[in-house]
């Protein structure tokens, strides 16, 4: 290969198929899911905004068919978040694949659960047993969707744990990926050069780190847009230099952007690591506690009417 623009060191096991591969090509092939799960959400919120903002009105009458189901099936789901961390302490290492079901269908029941209670309670909150329950339910489903969000960037598509190894691992067979598919592109090559010095130098503290971490985030969401743009340009070279058609070109594009996306997304998360790994410590410690309480105020709620 002529003088890897992309300079990877050593030669790459061609077996090797990183998981956030997968995780990429999936997300781009479903967009219309990600626009359904997007969606699942504005609806629930607006669902509760709607009802809070007319709580003077009743959807319900009071002891009503419609009423207890809302409830049984807001104190079902609410039971059924405890499946996944009893799952993970039973299944430990093993059945990761029904694992990651189970996260999955954690997070909907947390998203589900605070709509299934509330519209059971006619979406008004009088007495102080009722408010503590709901401030507990709300503050446990914003914190499912930061832990969510903590999760996504530490583990892999298939449950693993991400090393800096693994993603440095994945960063390299992303590059090496890269010269294959564009050899010649000097303009990409220096952009994403300067981003990876700069998302991976050290930082000088804590705080330093946290600002490094957030503001790479966004960087690398603003200048994607410009790294694809140079990426397609070195691509409409080499096409033009080789003869290709269109729809080669079109499909060496596909993987390309997929390569380079990986890339981005491995220096990324190598730059933030540590400081993931701290915050999910830290809400893994305070969101189990949470819905215990949850749980507790659940049952004295139903022992009580």
């Amino acid at each position: 290969m002529a003088n890897s623009v992309f300079s990877v060191a050593g030669k790459q096991d061609q077996r090797y198929v990183p998981d956030e591969l997968f995780r990429v090509r999936a997300e781009e092939k479903s967009r219309s899911l990600r626009l359904g799960v997007v969606l699942a959400y504005s609806v629930a919120i607006y669902v509760m905004f709607v009802g809070w903002a007319n709580q003077d009105g009743v959807y319900f009458g009071a002891s009503s068919a419609p009423q207890y189901i809302l409830g049984a099936i807001g104190a079902a789901l609410v039971l059924a978040l405890f499946v996944y961390p009893m799952w993970k302490v039973v299944g430990g290492g093993r059945w990761k694949s029904a694992q990651r079901w189970w996260f999955r269908a954690h997070v909907a029941f947390g998203v589900i659960a605070p709509v299934s209670i509330f519209s059971h309670a006619n979406y008004q909150v009088v007495s102080s047993e009722a408010q503590i329950s709901m401030a507990l339910m709300l503050i446990v489903a914003v914190s499912g969707l930061i832990g969510r969000f903590l999760y996504a960037r530490i583990y892999t598509v298939r449950g693993d744990k991400a090393t800096a190894e693994s993603l440095s691992r994945d960063k390299a067979y992303a590059k090496y990926k890269l010269a294959e598919h564009c050899q010649y592109a000097p303009r990409l090559r220096s952009s994403l050069q300067a981003y990876e010095i700069a998302a991976l130098s050290s930082s000088r503290g804590f705080f330093d780190g946290v600002c490094r971490t957030l503001s790479y985030a966004v960087w690398t969401s603003w200048h994607e847009m410009s790294y694809r743009r140079e990426l397609n340009e070195a691509l409409l070279e080499e096409a033009h230099r080789l003869r290709w058609v269109s729809s080669q070109l079109g499909s060496e594009r596909r993987e390309a952007q997929q390569y380079l996306t990986l890339y981005l997304r491995s220096v990324r998360r190598m730059s933030g690591l540590s400081f993931y790994e701290s915050m999910f410590s830290l809400w893994h410690g305070l969101h189990l506690p949470l819905l215990m309480m949850l749980l507790a105020a659940a049952v004295i709620h139903v022992l009580g009417v």
